[in-house]
């Protein structure tokens, strides 16, 4: 089903069809039946002994490692800011290089949820050492990523908490819909937007939510449609996930 391999970090120019090398992670090549494709995931474990820990599964992965996340990551880990978590970066890149995946990935896509919730999830919380439930699982999804968690959520897809960070709906018109008819009990919901950025998208996102009385955050900073907005939320983030 997938390949793994372990990866040290010696540097590494990342071009647009890359894998990251991230010291001490694992890379996984998942192959998806409902896709028809592999999907290429890094899985960066900062327990301090392979002890029970939250996950947190993240869209855009690698485009996230491009911008330094893991960096960011170890060292709120390792100052205490954050709790020990592992971190499934989750690819929109093919493998091979080619054509960025993630606006057919990420638009409501019953094949991209079929692939979370029956492949990549037992792919990946098979070498966890403990039982993962709903409750330990975070998914943080950034622009049309912000849709996908969103909709994931509204199918009642398994994990309690979300990141929605920059969240652009308009591409599924349906989305309230789905949201207002979907379950809301147990989850939880980091909600996000920049100046001159996804407001106009946040706030009915926001009064679905609470209208539901699902547990909200909401987070409006003065910063753009862009990675140094979202890595200046992660410890806002994590603090809110778990």
């Amino acid at each position: 089903m997938y390949a793994r391999k372990l990866l040290l970090l010696f540097g590494l120019a990342l071009g647009s069809g890359a894998v990251p090398l991230v010291a001490q992670a694992d890379t996984l090549l998942v192959a998806s039946p409902s896709l028809g494709y592999d999907v290429a995931v890094v899985v960066l474990d900062l327990t301090p002994d392979g002890g029970r820990a939250p996950l947190v599964y993240l869209t855009d992965g690698f485009k996230w490692l491009d911008a330094g996340l893991a960096d960011t990551l170890r060292r709120l880990t390792a100052t205490g800011a954050v709790r020990p978590a592992r971190y499934v970066f989750v690819s929109s890149r093919p493998p091979g290089g080619g054509a960025d995946r993630r606006e057919a990935e990420f638009i409501a896509n019953p094949a991209y949820l079929q692939f979370f919730t029956e492949t990549l999830l037992p792919a990946v919380e098979k070498s966890v050492p403990h039982p993962v439930a709903a409750a330990d699982r975070a998914l943080v999804g950034l622009s049309f990523g912000g849709l996908n968690a969103a909709w994931f959520a509204s199918r009642g897809a398994p994990f309690a908490h979300y990141g929605l960070l920059s969240p652009i709906t308009y591409p599924y018109p349906k989305l309230t819909q789905d949201i207002a008819f979907g379950p809301a009990e147990g989850q939880r919901f980091f909600v996000s937007t920049g100046r001159y950025d996804a407001e106009r998208y946040v706030d009915p996102l926001l009064a679905l939510y609470r209208a539901a009385g699902t547990e909200v955050r909401e987070l409006r900073t003065a910063g753009g449609h862009d990675f140094v907005n979202w890595l200046g939320q992660v410890e806002a983030l994590l603090d809110f996930l778990f």
